[in-house]
């Protein structure tokens, strides 16, 4: 089968767009079978640290919000992390290939507390195991075709590597371009856009 039907969605709410210098704010997750919602749940991270206000206005996540109901780092992403252990690694996003995933590595080596070997094996499965609806997204308006012997991760490397000028790819465009009722969504929070990027898969394939 070219693309799964059972899969684990996921999505990221961070403090910044620097995996070096951000950290993560929430974690969403939602295993799907065939389509349907098998299991989802939502962390707050707090890392006891000031919240950027342009970050609280895109997702109205406050420190205070933090404070009161946010989880230890660590505990958060390896909970994450054992979703994959028990469910498989076949994993959904949307941009993760050059946003989440990095982030999610990123904290898995610090966060996480694994040793770099781990650390790199998470990285590799990630990938492996990956499928991006950005970059599912973009090759369809580019019209790039993915070839028989290529593996998902070297397609969307090929198609965001490919410069355009004027496409757009972030989930709320693909929304609108793919006539997806966003309007009952809670979009820049996790499981929200979680939720969405699903959508959209579920258009494209």
């Amino acid at each position: 089968m070219l693309y799964p039907r059972h899969y684990i969605a996921w999505d990221l709410e961070t403090s910044g767009l620097d995996p070096a210098s951000a950290k993560i704010l929430e974690i969403g997750a939602v295993r799907f079978e065939d389509g349907k919602v098998v299991e989802q749940k939502s962390w707050l991270l707090n890392h006891h640290i000031p919240i950027p206000e342009v970050i609280t206005k895109i997702t109205t996540i406050t420190k205070a919000q933090l404070d009161a109901e946010g989880t230890d780092p660590g505990e958060a992403v390896n909970e994450f992390l054992s979703w994959f252990d028990r469910y498989g690694w076949i994993n959904l996003t949307h941009n993760g290939f050059r946003f989440d995933i990095p982030f999610l590595v990123e904290a898995v080596s610090h966060d996480g507390l694994h040793n770099i070997g781990q650390v790199m094996e998470i990285k590799e499965k990630l990938y492996r195991n990956g499928v991006d609806t950005a970059a599912l997204y973009k090759g369809k308006v580019l019209e790039i075709e993915r070839e028989w012997n290529e593996n998902f991760a070297q397609y969307a490397a090929r198609v965001l590597e490919t410069k355009a000028f004027g496409v757009k790819y972030n989930i709320a465009h693909c929304c609108k371009q793919l006539d997806i009722d966003a309007t009952q969504v809670k979009m820049h929070r996790a499981l929200g856009d979680t939720m969405l990027t699903n959508e959209i898969y579920k258009k494209l394939v």
